[in-house]
Order: C-alpha cells, then structure tokens, then sequence
C-alpha cells in the first residue's frame, strides 16, 4: 500500500503467453527456433507517497522505459 514501506524480498513472475500471440511482424505464431533472439522488457512499478518507485530487467539509463534498444534479450533453447 502507498505509505508502507515493506521489505521486499524480489519477485517472481510466471507467464504464459500462446505463441500465436507473436504472430506480428513477419511471424507466423510458430514458436521460435533455437538460437533465436527476442527483445524483451519487464518492469515494476510501484505507488509511493513520494512518487512513483520503478525497476527494470534492463535499465533504460534515461526517464522514459519505452525504449527498445535497452530491451533485454531472450535466446531461446530448446
């Protein structure tokens, strides 16, 4: 909540996202092959009374978080 300031310990994220889901820009929706490469972002962002607290996987170094060129990467393996 706003105000209180837990400990926290981390976080852990579990997803699942169908592969047809990609089926944008090219892709048709199959999943991906190994060695491929995707770029990726993940953030938390959290409401304190002093203003908003944010975390990324990979800092965007500037005060904007869309920005793709600082996106993570994710190799896929089989």
């Amino acid at each position: 909540q706003v105000g209180e300031q837990a400990a926290d310990e981390g976080y852990d994220v579990e997803s699942a996202i169908p592969w047809r889901a990609f089926s944008v820009a090219g892709r048709d929706g199959t999943p991906p092959r190994e060695g491929e490469t995707f770029r990726a972002q993940l953030y938390v962002l959290d409401a304190r009374e002093e203003g908003q607290w944010g975390v990324g996987w990979s800092a965007p170094m500037v005060g904007d978080f869309h920005v793709p060129a600082r996106f993570g990467r994710l190799v896929f393996e089989r």
